[in-house]
């Protein structure tokens, strides 16, 4: 999908670093950044093929989710204003192994 689109970025939010890890598995040309609330995932993370880790707290809110991709990517300098990113997800949020929503959206 990222390639079909041509995003600048895969954004994985995880908590526990499988989401990261599934789409790392696919080698994807564009950068995959995992966001976790976890300093030990992002630790193990950065060990991974492709991956960029970004420690930011939990988010409950699926809007709030959305805005941190938009400003992840844009402060990684991966992404500028009107590039597309590929935002994945778990719903509900912040729990382990429940990765089941992407989303392409523009920065």
């Amino acid at each position: 999908m990222a390639y079909q689109v041509r995003a600048r970025a895969i954004i994985a939010f995880t908590t526990g670093g499988t989401t990261a890890l599934r789409v790392s598995k696919y080698r994807p040309s564009q950068p995959i950044i995992a966001v976790t609330p976890s300093e030990t995932i992002a630790r193990r993370l950065s060990l991974v093929w492709g991956v960029l880790t970004v420690i930011r707290p939990a988010v409950r809110d699926l809007d709030k989710v959305f805005n941190l991709a938009r400003e992840v990517a844009l402060e990684t300098g991966i992404a500028r204003q009107g590039d597309l990113i590929i935002t994945t997800a778990g719903i509900p949020l912040s729990v382990p192994g429940s990765t089941n929503m992407v989303r392409v959206q523009s920065v």
